[in-house]
């Protein structure tokens, strides 16, 4: 090189040979050298290479806006927009690089990673958008396996449990690891299959230490009627910490499987003295007492929850429900306004809920002086 004359293309040539020699700083190196000997007019050509360099070496924004100022200047360069949304992914600025998935799938709408990756950066903004990329990428290219975990962490997530198991397993098929068991336990569990959500949970315990985990597996135990080794697995955890307190809770239900009834009551009130405002804490609490016909105390416990203003429908009617059964006739009206005013699936449900209820006439003229 130093026996010509210096000019762009042996710069460039050296910076090919660095580049594939894996050797970015030094290509990034020879590039400058290159663009400096050429006006900023012929030097565009080098905007590719050098925003690519950019990228290798972790400079995400550099290199995007290299690239961006090619694809912006010079027709058919369609491709360099894949490129330019990788870019501001990997520098986080989602929406950037959303703004170039859509636009480079406009012009190619076959491209199955495309679509994974504009999934990636739609899933914690707009769910229902990333899981259409998902599911749009698979009906292209059925392997890109990545898609079917998203799809049934974003399901979990949505309470559509069993379509995250329907992709949990698609995804296992293809690759086993204990996170994927972990994943299949919860979907299991919350479809109710517990004996098969059992089996994952304990395939991922060998492998993975966490409270998620110890949790879904302990309540798998006590599903599935084997509450010695749901306590141990509650004991072990609270053993090393005691403000856990859905463990707390858990233990309640524990006992209450096992008819010690008041000691479930000491837990569920531990769970509920490190996390007052947890809704199915009190709610606990209250089906406790209400199991025990303690009705007044049942509704007693959802009356004090309703003053620190928690509320939702269905606790709303069953406090309704309690106070019915308690003849508390202002507050019943009060509630049941209130609850129907959420929700108005009304009679039926407010039935179904509590079976044991046999006040039918009374709930009626309630709904009926509610203008239902």
């Amino acid at each position: 090189l130093m026996q010509y004359p210096p000019n762009a293309e042996l710069w460039l040539f050296k910076s090919i040979l660095a580049i594939y020699e894996k050797k970015f700083e030094e290509a990034h190196k020879w590039i400058r050298k290159a663009q400096k000997y050429n006006d900023y007019e012929d030097s565009q050509y080098l905007f590719v290479p050098i925003g690519l360099v950019y990228l290798k070496m972790h400079q995400y924004l550099d290199g995007a806006l290299l690239l961006k100022k090619f694809q912006e200047a010079y027709e058919d360069t369609d491709e360099l927009l894949k490129d330019i949304a990788e870019a501001y992914y990997m520098a986080k600025k989602y929406k950037m690089s959303s703004n170039y998935y859509r636009r480079y799938l406009d012009k190619f709408p076959f491209d199955a990673e495309a679509w994974f990756r504009y999934g990636m950066n739609e899933k914690e903004q707009d769910k229902d958008t990333a899981l259409v990329c998902f599911e749009y990428s698979l009906s292209i290219e059925p392997e890109i396996i990545e898609a079917y975990l998203q799809i049934g962490n974003i399901a979990l997530e949505k309470k559509d449990y069993n379509r995250a198991l329907e992709n949990y397993l698609e995804y296992e098929k293809r690759e086993q690891s204990p996170e994927i068991y972990h994943c299949l336990g919860k979907a299991s569990f919350y479809t109710q299959h517990f004996y098969l959500a059992k089996y994952f949970l304990q395939q991922a315990y060998r492998e993975i230490k966490s409270d998620d985990l110890y949790y879904h597996l302990a309540y798998t135990y006590l599903k599935t009627g084997e509450t010695d080794k749901a306590s141990i697995l509650v004991k072990k955890i609270l053993d090393e910490d005691d403000k856990k307190h859905k463990f707390w809770n858990l233990a309640g239900k524990i006992a209450q499987a096992e008819g010690r009834y008041e000691h479930a009551e000491f837990l569920f009130n531990e769970a509920l003295k490190y996390n007052e405002d947890n809704i199915d804490y009190w709610t606990d609490l209250a089906d406790l007492f209400y199991a025990r016909n303690k009705v007044l105390e049942a509704f007693e416990v959802l009356a004090s929850a309703n003053l620190r203003g928690i509320s939702s429908y269905k606790f709303d009617y069953r406090l309704v429900l309690f106070a019915l059964e308690n003849n508390i006739k202002l507050d019943t009206k009060l509630l049941l306004d209130t609850a129907l005013n959420k929700n108005s699936r009304a009679l039926k449900e407010l039935i179904e809920i509590f079976p044991q209820v046999q006040k039918y006439r009374m709930i009626q003229e309630a709904l009926k002086s509610s203008n239902l």
